[in-house]
C-alpha cells in the first residue's frame, strides 16, 4: 500500500542526511514532473526502487551510489531555480533543444554522463549556487 510522502526533516543537507536527500529529490522530480521510470534513468537504477523513492517507501543514502547521483540532481534543481527564478521556466528549459549541449536537456537526463554534464553547465550559468 503507498503512503503519502511525508518525512519531517529538521536538520540537515542532501549532501549528508538521508531524510533530506530524499525529500530533495521527491522535491525535485515531482517539480520537473518526471514520472518513477524517469527516476530510475536520472539515478541509474531500477524502476521499482524509484518508485518506492517517489512513494515515501524507501530512503536515500548520501554516500551511496544512487545517492551521490540524487545529490547531483539535486544540485541541477538548485541551480535552475537559480537561473530561471520558477520551476516552470525550468521545466520549459528541460524541453527544449539547447544548442551548447546539443540535445534537450531532458534526453541527457537519461544518459550515462548527462547529468554530471546538466550540472556542469548550469553551475556555470549560476550567480549564487550554493554548493
Amino acid at each position: 500500500m503507498a503512503r503519502a510522502h511525508v518525512l519531517d526533516v529538521s536538520q540537515g543537507t542532501p549532501r549528508v542526511s538521508p531524510a533530506a536527500l530524499t525529500l530533495a529529490t521527491v522535491q525535485a522530480a515531482r517539480g520537473f514532473g518526471l514520472a518513477a521510470r524517469d527516476v530510475a534513468a536520472l539515478l541509474d537504477t531500477e524502476a521499482v526502487i524509484a518508485a518506492e523513492l517517489l512513494s515515501g517507501e524507501r530512503m536515500l543514502t548520501p554516500d551511496s551510489k544512487v545517492g551521490s547521483r540524487a545529490v547531483q540532481f539535486v544540485r541541477l534543481h538548485r541551480a535552475l531555480g537559480d537561473v530561471f527564478g520558477s520551476i516552470e521556466q525550468a521545466r520549459a528549459w528541460l524541453g527544449r533543444e539547447e544548442p551548447a549541449l546539443g540535445a534537450r536537456p531532458v534526453e541527457l537526463l537519461r544518459q550515462a554522463g548527462g547529468l554530471d554534464r546538466l550540472v556542469s553547465h548550469m553551475e556555470a550559468r549560476c550567480k549564487d549556487c550554493l554548493w
